[in-house]
């Protein structure tokens, strides 16, 4: 957990950006916290790009203030912001050396020709591009680049590190290895990254905190484990990871709970607060594929089903099992001597009413 003690580093209040009068953003109110790594995660057109652009300077807010460590920069240019941002294009200079697209931003700013050349050598290690300083952008590989790109943002030492979909562009291994480069590089110089990105895993993987945006609004907000493990809609159920979302009613509120009619799959009893639920509501809940057991038919107990597709991802087996008219997705890892199950396998479903949550009303 990050100390409460360093909230209010970057705020959005109440920030409204419309399009044609079309809110691609819709008063998002937000504290990003200094030295995380925070990520704005959501599906095209969700806003993120927008909140980010409206950061570094790029655009300005219809409504609402942004501010920076107490000073409201809304309405500054962006060269008199205290943010770098890295372009999922890279943005290089394509006629000037490696070493000269790092050290671009200072000489723009004056700054002495040993200070530039000292700065420059320390980013150069940073990254890990040692022997490519003086290459062009054409001689090295699309890593390499991005790390270039990285580079010149943080030589200039930016408050906040504007990160805008940056492995988009990558092939998957090399995204994968950047992303763990990126993670260990905050470790190292603790500046504030903002991360946009649309893809899940990445913003799993690097965030401390991660905002789920839609429609222009923010969905959740929480840290990587609780945005899986506890959607609050399903929207975010379905947009992190796959689920299982299904659809019941409220049997009975009782003191420690609500016992839920499933339909077809039975009656579950779910110990949450139950205040605002009454008996006829339609409720959401979501279960995870990696939850779900699978078992032969006729051994034990559970939902019969039948295996529709198996499809082999080398750690594990992603399964679509037809329950009635629903598929189900089932995640089994591969352990010794456990069965691999294939189509038209007849086979049961089990679960522990703990890994059910429910994630709003219907």
């Amino acid at each position: 957990m990050i100390p409460a003690d360093m909230a209010g580093f970057l705020t959005f209040e109440g920030i409204t950006k419309r399009f044609r009068d079309v809110p691609a953003v819709d008063r998002v109110s937000l504290e990003i916290l200094q030295g995380e790594i925070f990520s704005l995660l959501g599906p095209s057109g969700c806003g993120k790009t927008t909140l980010l652009r409206m950061v570094a300077g790029f655009i300005h807010p219809d409504e609402g203030r942004i501010l920076l460590e107490g000073r409201d920069i809304s309405g500054l240019p962006p060269e008199q912001r205290p943010v770098n941002t890295v372009f999922q294009n890279y943005a290089l200079f394509p006629h000037l050396s490696i070493r000269d697209n790092i050290a671009f931003g200072l000489k723009m700013a004056r700054r002495p020709r040993a200070e530039i050349r000292d700065a420059v050598d320390r980013m150069v290690d940073l990254v890990d591009l040692g022997g490519h300083e003086d290459k062009f952008s054409h001689e090295i590989s699309g890593g390499q680049r991005q790390r270039v790109a990285i580079a010149r943002a943080l030589v200039n030492r930016p408050r906040v590190l504007l990160l805008d979909e940056p492995l988009a562009a990558l092939d998957l291994k090399l995204r994968q290895r950047l992303l763990a480069e990126l993670s260990a590089l905050h470790d190292e110089i603790g500046t504030t990254f903002l991360y946009v990105t649309h893809d899940q895993d990445e913003a799993m993987g690097i965030s401390c905190r991660i905002a789920v945006m839609n429609r222009g609004r923010i969905e959740q907000l929480g840290e990587p484990r609780e945005i899986y493990e506890a959607p609050t809609n399903p929207f975010v159920a379905t947009f992190i990871g796959e689920t299982n979302l299904w659809e019941g009613m409220v049997l009975a509120v009782e003191a420690e709970g609500i016992r839920i009619d499933l339909s077809s799959r039975g009656h579950l009893f779910l110990p949450i607060q139950t205040g605002t639920f009454s008996v006829g509501d339609r409720v959401h809940l979501s279960l995870r594929p990696e939850r779900l057991r699978i078992v032969k038919a006729g051994e034990g107990t559970g939902t019969p089903g039948v295996v529709e597709t198996a499809v082999y991802l080398g750690s594990q087996t992603r399964y679509r099992v037809r329950v009635g008219e629903d598929i189900w997705q089932v995640t089994e890892p591969h352990e010794e001597g456990e069965p691999e199950w294939e189509r038209g396998d007849g086979v049961l479903l089990q679960w522990d009413a703990d890994d059910v949550v429910l994630v709003g009303r219907a």
